[in-house]
C-alpha cells in the first residue's frame, strides 16, 4: 500500500505536517466508517503529542467516535475534554449522537452524560435529568451492572441535590437491588433516615428500617434504629415483639441484667397496651422467676393478677 509506505516514511523523518496532511486525505478517500475512524485517531494523535494542539485533537477523535461509537474511543475523548475543559462541547455532542446510538448502548452514553453534567459541571438538574432519559430505556434485558451504576449515580446525585424524594426512590432501588447484605443494610438505614428526618414518614422509615434488620439480623444498629422508630410511631405491638427479641439475643450472649431488664419493659408494655390480660400475667411470672424478690415486679404482678 503505497499510502501505508508513505506514511512509514514521513514518521520516520518526523515530517508531522506532511503526515497530518495524508491522514486528511486518507479520512476524504476512506469508504468504511472503520478505515475513517483509523485515519481520525491517527490525525488526533499527530495534534496531541506532536503538536500540542488539544482543540484540533478533540474536535478530529470525537469525528471518529461518530464514526465508530466504541467505548474505549469515547474514554478517550473524555479525556481530551478534561484536558481542554471542552466539557459542554462534549455534551453537546453526545446529546445529539445518543439517538443515532444503538438501543442497548444508549443507557451507558445518558449515564456518562449525566455523571459529566454532575462532576464537572455541577449542573444537578441536567444530570438528574439525564439519568432519567437513562432509566427509561432500562429494561429486562438491561445489564445488572448497568442498573447497579444507573441506581448509584442516582443516589449520589439526589443526594447532593438535597432532593429527597426522589432519593428515597433511588435508595429503594439501589437497596433492593445490591446483592451484599452488609451494603444492603446502610443503604436501608440511610433510606430510614431520609424519610423520617427530611420527609417526615414515620411509617415509611419504619418498613426501611425493617428491611435493615432483615438484611442483617443481628445488626444492633438496625435494632436501634427499628426500636426508636416504633418507640416515635407508639407502634407498641411491634415494640414489644422487638423487645422480646432483643431479650432472646441478650440472653443468648449471656448479658442476663440487659434481657432482664428489656423483659421488664415489655412485660409493662402489654400491661398498658395490650389486650390479653392472661399474656401479660404470664410475661410477669416470668420476670417474677428470673428476679423473685424485685417489689416493683411483685408490684406489677399483684395488680395484673385478678
Amino acid at each position: 500500500d503505497k499510502l501505508a509506505a508513505l506514511d512509514e516514511k514521513l514518521t520516520a523523518a518526523d515530517d508531522t505536517d506532511r503526515l497530518i496532511e495524508l491522514c486528511l486525505g486518507r479520512t476524504e478517500i476512506e469508504a468504511s466508517p472503520a478505515g475513517r475512524a483509523q485515519a481520525l485517531r491517527r490525525l488526533a494523535g499527530l495534534f496531541e503529542h506532536k503538536k500540542g494542539q488539544i482543540a484540533e485533537a478533540f474536535q478530529t477523535l470525537l469525528a471518529a467516535y461518530k464514526e465508530i461509537p466504541e467505548t474505549t474511543l469515547l474514554d478517550e475523548v473524555e479525556r481530551l475534554a478534561g484536558l481542554g475543559g471542552f466539557w459542554v462541547e462534549l455534551l453537546t455532542e453526545l446529546r445529539e449522537q445518543i439517538p443515532l446510538l444503538p438501543m442497548a448502548e444508549r443507557p451507558q452514553v445518558w449515564l456518562r452524560v449525566a455523571r459529566l453534567y454532575g462532576e464537572k459541571l455541577s449542573h444537578l438538574e441536567y444530570a438528574l435529568a439525564s439519568v432519567a432519559e437513562a432509566q427509561k430505556l432500562i429494561t429486562a434485558d438491561s445489564s445488572a451492572q448497568v442498573k447497579h451504576e444507573l441506581y448509584a449515580l442516582r443516589v449520589e446525585l439526589a443526594r447532593r441535590a438535597e432532593k429527597w424524594k426522589d432519593l428515597a426512590e433511588a435508595l429503594t432501588q439501589l437497596a433492593d437491588a445490591q446483592p451484599d447484605k452488609e451494603k444492603q443494610l446502610d443503604l436501608f438505614l440511610e433510606l430510614g433516615e431520609v424519610y423520617e428526618s427530611r420527609l417526615s414518614d414515620s411509617a415509611a422509615a419504619t418498613a426501611a428500617f425493617k428491611k435493615a434488620r432483615a438484611a442483617a439480623p443481628t445488626s444492633r444498629d438496625a435494632m436501634s434504629a427499628l426500636e426508636h422508630a416504633l418507640r416515635r410511631q407508639a407502634n407498641w405491638t411491634g415494640l414489644i415483639e422487638l423487645l422480646d427479641e432483643k431479650v432472646a439475643m441478650l440472653e443468648k450472649s449471656g448479658d442476663a441484667p440487659s434481657a432482664l431488664r428489656f423483659r421488664r419493659e415489655a412485660a409493662q408494655l402489654h400491661t398498658e397496651h395490650g389486650k390479653d390480660r392472661k399474656a401479660s400475667i404470664e410475661r410477669w411470672e416470668a420476670v417474677q422467676a428470673l428476679a423473685a424478690t424485685d417489689l416493683d415486679t411483685l408490684r406489677a404482678l399483684g395488680a395484673t393478677t385478678p
